[in-house]
């Protein structure tokens, strides 16, 4: 998809319904435990997916990309599951 063609984020991939799967999938295994991370990056993905954008809506598309970039620094080991959703 591409967004807004002045935008650095313009040619990234977003699929937010793979996004949304994997992603509240993630956040309900930290909260269970089931993998590593804690209730610290449980809450800061959910953060990051609070804003899953609509189509066309290319503000949230922006504020979301942002939010996963920093969510992925500081938690580098969860980039590699994200990224079946997000080009990082």
């Amino acid at each position: 998809m591409t967004y807004n063609p002045n935008s650095p984020t313009s040619t990234r991939r977003l699929d937010t319904h793979v996004l949304a799967r994997i992603g509240f999938t993630l956040i309900r295994s930290l909260i269970q435990r089931r993998i590593p991370g804690g209730l610290a990056a449980a809450l800061d993905l959910a953060d990051a997916l609070h804003n899953l954008p609509e189509p066309g809506n290319e503000f949230l598309v922006e504020l979301t990309l942002k939010s996963l970039d920093e969510f992925v620094s500081n938690y580098p080991e969860f980039k590699s599951s994200l990224s079946a959703a997000v080009d990082f």
